[in-house]
């Protein structure tokens, strides 16, 4: 493991790469899922049809235990460095500046939980929910939850 600086000045631990637990295109495919790319990108990107990935995904999910993708982004972290992070427009750039409740649903969705999971967990409705995690993502000008879960973990080390 490595430690070092963040722009904020804050301490960024670096670990060292993990081990690959899959092998050859399903691993491809796990890479860029987690990094938040869709199956019709995915397709274009390693030559194959859109049924293919979504293949490849299905078995991803089943030997690694994963629901959703960015449970994906904690369970196969190889994507942290497989994939570049792409370039954030948002009003936030440190995690230090996110509101308690971002904190929270960035937390949430890292861990892969759905809105509804979210909801019953806060004690809100899930309408609310949906709201406060479009909030949050806007906030680091993400577009997508995976992203989100990925920004989260890369940045935060959580």
């Amino acid at each position: 493991m490595q430690t070092s600086l963040n722009e904020a000045g804050r301490d960024v631990i670096t670990p060292t790469p993990p081990k690959r637990e899959l092998a050859g295109r399903m691993d491809e495919c796990a890479v860029r899922a987690a990094a938040g790319k869709s199956n019709k990108v995915i397709a274009k990107e390693l030559g194959l049809t859109e049924a293919t990935v979504k293949v490849h995904l299905k078995h991803v999910f089943l030997r690694l235990g994963v629901r959703h993708r960015s449970e994906l982004v904690r369970r196969y972290p190889v994507s942290l460095y497989e994939e570049p992070m792409p370039e954030l427009g948002g009003r936030v750039t440190d995690p230090d500046q996110l509101s308690p409740t971002d904190v929270v649903v960035f937390e949430c969705i890292s861990r892969g939980m759905t809105n509804k999971e979210i909801a019953a967990k806060l004690g809100i409705a899930e309408g609310t929910v949906r709201q406060k995690v479009r909030h949050a993502l806007s906030a680091v000008g993400i577009d997508n939850r995976v992203v989100g879960a990925r920004w989260w973990v890369m940045v935060c080390g959580r």
